[in-house]
């Protein structure tokens, strides 16, 4: 299980359809930030899919968001050991699709290490 803190800034309670996380290696997401860098482009969320990731959990409606902090939960058994990286959040509400690119930040990326049982 991966818990992830969200914040609502929004003055009311919301309900929205969907959230996905996209975990990624840590491998594959430094090329890919490095190439960001190489061509002075960071932000590279739109190459951040399902294509490009190793794994997307995603949580179904109906999900509740208070103003504030929040807690959600996503289940994942790996298959594999490695170093895991939450690259971005996509929010589904509604028609609209929100998508947060992590190293947005400017702090520490979240990581999640498998080990061998």
């Amino acid at each position: 299980e991966i818990t992830v803190g969200i914040v609502c800034h929004l003055s009311r309670p919301i309900v929205v359809d969907e959230v996905k996380l996209f975990l990624m290696t840590l491998e594959e997401y430094e090329r890919l930030y490095a190439r960001g860098a190489n061509t002075n482009n960071i932000n590279v969320v739109n190459k951040i899919n399902k294509e490009t990731s190793f794994r997307v959990l995603t949580k179904n409606a109906p999900i509740s968001f208070d103003p504030g902090s929040n807690e959600c939960r996503f289940d994942w058994i790996p298959m594999m050991v490695g170093q895991f990286v939450i690259a971005s959040v996509e929010i589904q509400w509604g028609k609209a699709s929100f998508f947060h690119d992590v190293a947005s930040l400017r702090k520490p990326i979240q990581g999640i290490d498998v080990l061998p049982a």
